[in-house]
């Protein structure tokens, strides 16, 4: 039977590795956490596939963008899957020397089978941060998906689509009701005074915006009753098919 003082120091021990040992974000689940001015490809890109990148060179993979703290080292020629991206470092995930991890690498020590990879990435990311911010005022615009609209206006009213010789186009239509009552007046024979009663209420369509999809992505937006508040209809890039 162990002594007190070994269960004690088998204790500190165990806790001590696990303070030090890489855990990969597999192993804790997406979204657990989010580096100040890094940029997640699950958050912009939720349904991308595995963006693969290949290691030039051994490279040291750090817990954090500002290379701080060392995890281990991806050997040359290691591919490696893109799970996050910082102003010089991209996240990563694979086999490492000791094990698989994940972790920030120097872009410089990373490359991609597409010439045009870092352009697009950045198209992406700037992309996302325009939707987030329409998002967040609440506003649609050309060239956004139909989730994306969802987050703003919710769940349509209508929907109807069809395929076409140039791909599917949906419509969506978001109505809105306003209730109308009615009465029915009378005089009233013992002061002769003009009364009303209630007879009954109705819902009157007090306007409709319509939303067009052209593959998967917005293509016209047109309102029966517009809000002087909306202003000019924004245009965001369609997304990009990786």
């Amino acid at each position: 039977m162990k002594s007190p003082s070994a269960s004690l120091a088998l204790l500190a021990l165990v806790l001590a590795l696990s303070m030090v040992i890489p855990v990969d974000a597999d192993t804790l689940g997406s979204k657990l956490m989010r580096e100040k001015g890094t940029t997640y490809i699950e958050d912009i890109f939720p349904n991308a596939p595995e963006i693969e990148l290949l290691v030039l060179e051994p490279s040291i993979a750090y817990g954090d963008p500002k290379a701080q703290r060392k995890f281990g080292v991806f050997d040359r020629n290691q591919i490696v899957n893109l799970i996050a991206v910082s102003e010089f470092a991209y996240k990563v995930r694979g086999e490492a020397r000791h094990g698989r991890l994940a972790g920030w690498v120097s872009k410089k020590s990373l490359s991609s089978k597409d010439p045009k990879f870092a352009e697009k990435l950045e198209k992406l990311i700037t992309r996302s941060k325009m939707v987030a911010e329409l998002i967040e005022k609440k506003q649609i615009a050309i060239g956004m998906t139909p989730a994306e609209v969802a987050k703003v206006l919710g769940d349509p009213t209508r929907r109807e689509s069809r395929v076409t010789a140039k791909g599917k186009e949906d419509v969506w239509e978001y109505i809105t009701y306003e209730t109308v009552n009615h009465y029915d007046y009378f005089r009233d024979p013992a002061t002769g005074q003009t009364l009303k009663r209630f007879s009954y209420s109705e819902k009157i369509e007090s306007g409709k915006v319509r939303i067009e999809f052209s593959n998967s992505a917005v293509s016209a937006i047109s309102e029966s009753d517009e809000d002087p508040g909306r202003g000019a209809v924004k245009i965001v890039p369609v997304p990009l098919e990786w």
